[in-house]
């Protein structure tokens, strides 16, 4: 099941644990050449969905 790139998907999945209730929160599923750049959409939308929580 975890074997994802074996099985043709290349996805990134960006997570932020909170602390305060122990909960792990998908900000995103990226292509897996998403490159955390902050001016790029996709890394707009998770700092937007990390201010968020």
């Amino acid at each position: 099941m975890w074997d994802l790139e074996e099985n043709g998907l290349r996805y990134r999945i960006i997570y932020a644990f909170e602390p305060r209730t122990h909960h792990y929160h998908v900000l995103a599923i990226a292509p897996r050449e998403f490159d955390y750049d902050a001016k790029h959409p996709i890394g707009q939308r998770i700092l937007r969905a990390y201010e968020e929580l």
